[in-house]
């Protein structure tokens, strides 16, 4: 049996006490190793609880958008993993060609 940690946001919304957003993300121009920045407000929110992204392509190169939270903030970064390696995108390196759908819950 898988070890659930039921602690983490509320574990069965169905109130409709969350924000659901669903919408595009595009790559930063020049990537930073320490994440691309979101934060609540960029969103219409006051804390975002999680980011789910979708696969990221540009031609055939698929990558990662990964969502690393910050609890004292609200918000968190994007950090961009490359799918055939599984190492961080090099700092740097334009990925305004990216292109990903995502979905946010939070409050």
């Amino acid at each position: 049996m898988p070890t659930i940690d039921k602690s983490i946001g509320a574990y069965h919304d169905s109130s409709n006490a969350r924000i659901r957003k669903i919408a595009g993300y595009t790559g930063p121009a020049v990537y930073n190793t320490t994440g691309d920045p979101i934060t609540p407000q960029d969103l219409g929110m006051s804390r975002i609880e999680l980011i789910l992204f979708a696969n990221a392509l540009s031609g055939t190169t698929p990558l990662y958008p990964v969502w690393n939270p910050d609890a004292a903030t609200g918000g968190g970064k994007v950090k961009w993993i490359v799918a055939s390696t599984g190492v961080e995108v090099a700092q740097g390196v334009n990925l305004s060609t990216y292109f990903t759908r995502f979905e946010a819950i939070g409050k």
